[in-house]
């Protein structure tokens, strides 16, 4: 074989394994490119309501374009009043978080900020502290038992109270679901004026379980609730609910459940407080054994103090909340 049929049998793989590590023309790599578009900052508070010297987790999130920013993005963190820690957040896939400290005395909103990018994203958060601070509040309006118009499939429901003394403006909260009236779960008929004490709320559902509630705002406290009341409009009957109490001395008093018949096949019920509206998360509230008891008496719970309580079945479905409220025992 001479040398120009060898040449002509090689180039071709020569050629080959030049391309294959990289021969040829150099090319560039491809820029990241820079994100362009409306920067958009979501603040969103784990808790929409706090009482005094109380903390909730923060998270935020930050795009640019629609999309996440760049990882290390510095976001600046600012409260009025309150405080936020740490000040300065950097993201992650646009995400941050960071805790919420409500101050100590006070009333009102607290405006929380978050700037990045030179665009700013705000939340608010109601604050429930007692006039002179320290976290002291007030009890709130007294209720009646609805009054009930059955026609058909709905009902015309006459609501009484007796109202918080120094209200500027009231609302009645209405449920039909037992959340303790968390954010989004409940509608509001008002404004009212603050001395207001009877409303007519007509077309309401017929044989479901309401939940209702009166909010009073205060100057200089802040918004004041009733405990929860319970009803179900033009029901076989009306379910049991709702708390009593007595004082005992100390600081301490006794308070009194209602507890509605369980569903069939309920093994427990327990009954749950705890000085946090935050959805009874872990490690936030007591409980106590009420299984097969129509009214149950909890002694020594600390008065003065607004609490939030739950009624729970234990079911072969797992646990079912039956009912939800608050109470303030005045003492």
């Amino acid at each position: 074989m001479n040398r120009k049929m060898l040449l002509g049998l090689l180039l071709p793989a020569l050629v080959v394994m030049f391309a294959a590590f990289g021969g040829g023309t150099a090319s560039a790599q491809t820029p990241v490119p820079t994100p362009t578009g409306p920067v958009v900052i979501t603040v969103s508070p784990s808790t929409l309501a706090l009482s005094c010297s109380a903390t909730t987790g923060v998270t935020i999130n930050v795009t640019q374009g629609g999309a996440a920013v760049p990882n290390g993005t510095q976001v600046t963190i600012a409260a009025n009043p309150g405080t936020v820690a740490p000040a300065i957040v950097t993201t992650n896939n646009g995400n941050g978080g960071f805790t919420f400290f409500s101050p100590p005395a006070g009333a009102g909103v607290a405006n929380i900020t978050a700037t990045a990018l030179g665009v700013s994203g705000t939340a608010q958060i109601q604050l429930f502290c007692g006039a002179g601070g320290g976290g002291t509040q007030v009890p709130g309006a007294r209720l009646n038992q609805p009054i009930v118009q059955c026609l058909g499939g709905s009902a015309n429901v006459v609501f009484s109270w007796t109202p918080v003394p120094g209200a500027e403006t009231q609302f009645v909260d209405l449920t039909l679901s037992p959340a303790g009236f968390a954010p989004g779960t409940f509608i509001g008929f008002g404004p009212l004026n603050g001395a207001t004490t009877t409303i007519q709320w007509n077309g309401l559902i017929a044989g479901q379980t309401h939940y209702w509630r009166v909010s009073a705002g205060v100057p200089g406290i802040g918004w004041v609730f009733s405990q929860t009341g319970t009803f179900t409009p033009c029901g076989p009957t009306a379910p049991s609910g709702g708390t009593s109490y007595v004082c005992t001395g100390n600081g301490r008093a006794t308070v009194t459940w209602g507890v509605p018949t369980p569903p069939f096949g309920t093994s427990s019920t327990f009954i749950d407080i705890s000085l946090q509206d935050n959805g009874f998360l872990p490690g936030t509230f007591v409980g106590q054994n009420a299984t097969g008891q129509q009214n149950f008496s909890w002694s020594g719970i600390l008065a003065n103090a607004q609490h939030v309580w739950r009624i729970n079945n234990l079911t072969p479905s797992g646990w079912v909340t039956a009912a939800t409220g608050s109470f303030f025992a005045a003492c």
